[in-house]
């Protein structure tokens, strides 16, 4: 852990090796399951490995599901569109592993959970209004297609 230059809160170095199977795993998201899907979801992870020593933390697919930003003068645009907005969403996760030394991969199942919990989810619009930012118009809101 650092703290980028000019920062006040302190940043994760991801290992090269973690970096190559983010832009790999980037890379295969279907652009039709990029919904960005607001409130809380719940995440149903398939690890196989090609060995009994797992070297894929399962936090780093929940990090390559989620909205990628970047920094454009002062503020920040949208990237690239996630399954959904932010990681924080998460709020019920199932994680398998299971060996697989032909085919080593990652199975992943998102869906929304908050009415099926009876909680009323505000939109992304209507929280960063109530904390007096402006809505993201970066992306138009999509169909949620299955994930």
């Amino acid at each position: 852990m650092v703290g980028r230059k000019g920062e006040k809160r302190p940043s994760f170095i991801k290992s090269s090796e973690a970096l190559r199977y983010v832009t790999d795993a980037l890379r295969q998201i279907p652009s039709e399951a990029r919904a960005r899907l607001e409130g809380p979801v719940r995440v149903t992870l398939r690890i196989f490995y090609r060995t009994e020593r797992p070297d894929l933390d399962e936090s780093l697919i929940l990090d390559v599901l989620q909205d990628r930003w970047e920094r454009v003068g002062g503020g920040r645009a949208l990237a690239r569109p996630g399954v959904y907005r932010n990681d924080r969403q998460v709020r019920e996760k199932h994680v398998y592993h299971g060996i697989d030394r032909a085919n080593p991969r990652a199975e992943v199942e998102v869906e929304p959970i908050g009415a099926k919990l009876g909680i009323e989810v505000p939109s992304a619009k209507e929280e960063e209004r109530r904390r007096g930012q402006q809505p993201d118009e970066a992306a138009p809101p999509s169909p949620r297609p299955p994930v």
